[in-house]
């Protein structure tokens, strides 16, 4: 079954996922198997109703002579939380042993954490009214994620929430940042690319953005030093911490991730990947196809997908929220009929007499 069907019908169905280690892969019918010497296996998952794709072997080679076929080994559905109504960022962590997303229960958004040897996944205590995308530190043992106008982390050992600094935005969605393997966070914010220290402080601007240079979801690169931002202009960009001046790489219609020699990112609603070496910064070969379709929110685009060091790759492959349907209810809950098409829509408002509604509405292909 593709992550499309499963997405359609099999969301009951549960399979146990295992921690990605070197010696321990999930075939298909969720058996272990060896996987030998696979540095560059993918696995995909999606969740709520995202299906779990598994070792892809991918071989530097061949992917700088051809495009890799990318054969499906394993495929399974991760359940929602009970009472979920939505699931979105997904995101796992470096060393690949676990999935955190968000999760809206009973109309409150907060962080859920599912360990991948684990069939369930809880919430975590004090993320509640998390907004955006939530990004991991380098060791895997800590979270950072935005509430109303600040930026916290959560030790997973155990502990409340941390207030890193203050976000110039209420808007939290548009906040999304990453955390070097010396200590410094970039996060994304009103007037472009922050830098902030692990441990908190003042942020200080590390990339001005201005019109059409709106700079967006940084992420460092393995040296620290350099990061890849997303333009105003659906272009890939890479910059670095001691400089104004960033570098055009290539088009994409999203974030960008590293991971496996690797940048991931989308274009028209589908996921590529394209060979990138990140010791000088350059790309090796033409971008390929990993996923047909992927969801993607926000403007600029946000995608749903993350990678781990490991060679793991989770993503939600629903294009957009597309069955979301604008509905009338009276006001003890009854539907009275619907309005326009099913698809993704944001920021309903009534107009005073009640007869007309404004709403927000992403075109995927602009």
């Amino acid at each position: 079954a593709s992550a499309g069907s499963a997405l359609a019908g099999n969301s009951g169905q549960e399979a146990t996922a295992l921690p990605m280690g070197d010696s321990q892969r999930l075939h298909a019918g969720a058996r272990a198997y060896p996987s030998g010497r696979e540095r560059f296996a993918w696995i995909a998952a999606a969740l709520l109703l995202l299906g779990l794709v598994l070792t892809l072997p991918f071989v530097v080679k061949s992917l700088r002579q051809s495009p890799p076929t990318a054969p499906v080994v394993g495929r399974f559905t991760i359940a929602a939380p009970e009472k979920a109504t939505s699931i979105e960022a997904p995101q796992l962590s470096p060393d690949g042993r676990h999935l955190v997303f968000v999760a809206t229960v009973e109309g409150r958004p907060g962080l859920w954490l599912r360990p991948l040897g684990s069939l369930t996944a809880l919430p975590l205590p004090g993320t509640e009214g998390v907004r955006g995308f939530p990004f991991w530190s380098p060791d895997s043992r800590s979270l950072v994620f935005a509430v109303g106008n600040e930026l916290k982390k959560l030790d997973l050992a155990g502990g409340a929430p941390q207030i890193l600094c203050k976000l110039q935005t209420m808007y939290g969605r548009i906040v999304s940042g990453t955390w070097s393997r010396d200590g410094t966070i970039l996060f994304s914010d009103a007037a472009g690319i922050y830098r902030v220290p692990a441990t908190g402080g003042e942020p200080t601007v590390a990339l001005q953005s201005d019109q059409p240079r709106l700079y967006r979801w940084p992420l460092f690169l393995p040296d620290s030093r350099h990061f890849l931002v997303r333009s105003g202009v659906e272009e890939l960009h890479l910059a670095a911490l001691d400089s104004q001046e960033t570098a055009r790489l290539l088009a994409a219609d999203s974030q960008a991730l590293y991971a496996n020699g690797h940048l991931l990112f989308m274009r028209a609603g589908a996921l590529f990947a394209a060979p990138f070496d990140a010791d000088s910064l350059k790309l090796r070969g033409e971008p390929f196809v990993v996923a047909d379709k992927v969801r993607a929110s926000g403007n600029p685009s946000r995608g749903h997908f993350s990678a781990s060091d490991n060679g793991s790759l989770v993503y939600d492959p629903n294009a957009l929220t597309d069955n979301q349907q604008l509905t009338w209810v009276d006001r003890a809950g009854k539907p009275l009929g619907t309005v326009g098409p099913p698809g993704e829509y944001d920021s309903p408002r009534l107009s005073p007499d009640g007869k007309r509604l404004a709403v927000a509405r992403l075109e995927s292909q602009t």
